[in-house]
């Protein structure tokens, strides 16, 4: 349908569960009327397996059963909008198609629907090049008004997807394009915290309340050590220790540790939160506190 001294590019994308095929070019319009154009369409055409699905389309919100008889159908659009949508649904899946064609001036646009078993035509009276079946095929599709289409610059953008909600209606597919048009926009950023080392109590002496770093440091969860855990302080003084993730989340909590006659306490711990599962690997922080008195640590674990 296009002149071949006119460059078109198709861009192809495909990932597990959905595609896209972008296609542009500049055209003489005066070509297009010379060459008779008058019929563009972007279509999927299914197999017999899609029996039994919903079709749906903006304007047909109680959808169209697929089965391979012919159904009467004509949806024409509203000629202003560029973006249009055709659903497939069933226990299967969904299939969701969304087109985005420029518009075109002499020319009228409609949702291509074909359902005909064994049929060697398409909607549009062309051969039927795929596998001669007409089960739910479904697209869109610009046809003249005049004799030709009239158009300085072709853009067609084609993006389907398959997903694994079943029995989907109308209104998932305004969800969908909707979502299609207004993309979230995410950004990220690494945020590193180091806590701050603090003893509110004045005139108390330094080796009184000390925490040493947690051994070892970044700690393995495949190694058969456990987290040692040491501080020092007063006798008959009570102590708290208590473990946090990188979001501020309790994951350990040991209540009245006391120190020996020289001082000091060393704890094991191995690894494993107050309810009994192991760390995550990742950054956590450990606090020992004293009444007013406050000393923080940060551990690594990894597998």
């Amino acid at each position: 349908m296009i002149p071949k001294r006119s460059s078109f590019e198709y861009n192809y994308e495909y990932t597990p569960y959905s595609f896209e095929i972008e296609a542009e070019t500049a055209i003489d319009a005066s070509l297009l009327v010379i060459f008779g154009v008058q019929l563009i369409r972007q279509s999927l055409d299914f197999s017999p397996h899609a029996a039994g699905m919903m079709f749906y389309s903006k304007s047909n919100p109680d959808g169209v059963l697929i089965d391979g008889v012919v159904t009467d159908y004509s949806d024409v659009l509203d000629q202003s909008e560029r973006q249009n949508w055709v659903m497939a649904s069933g226990e299967t899946g969904t299939v969701f198609l969304m087109f985005d064609i420029n518009l075109m001036k002499n020319s009228k646009r409609r949702i291509y629907f074909r359902d005909q078993k064994e049929n060697p035509w398409t909607g549009d009276e062309t051969g039927n090049t795929g596998d001669q079946y007409s089960y739910g095929d479904m697209g869109v599709m610009i046809e003249a008004t005049g004799d030709a289409l009239i158009t300085d610059k072709l853009t067609i953008s084609y993006k389907g997807y398959f997903l694994d909600k079943t029995n989907a209606n109308v209104e998932f597919g305004k969800q969908l394009l909707s979502w299609e048009q207004n993309p979230i926009d995410v950004s990220a950023s690494t945020q590193y915290y180091e806590p701050a080392t603090l003893v509110e109590e004045p005139g108390s002496r330094p080796d009184d309340f000390k925490l040493h770093a947690a051994y070892p440091n970044p700690f393995s969860m495949t190694s058969d050590q456990s987290v040692r855990f040491e501080f020092s302080g007063q006798v008959n003084e009570l102590y708290n220790l208590v473990v946090y993730n990188a979001i501020g989340q309790q994951v350990a909590e040991f209540k009245n540790l006391t120190v020996n006659s020289n001082g000091r306490h060393s704890l094991l711990w191995d690894a494993h939160d107050n309810v009994g599962m192991p760390l995550m690997t990742g950054v956590y922080f450990y606090k020992l506190q004293n009444g007013a008195k406050i000393q923080t640590g940060k551990l690594v674990v990894s597998r």
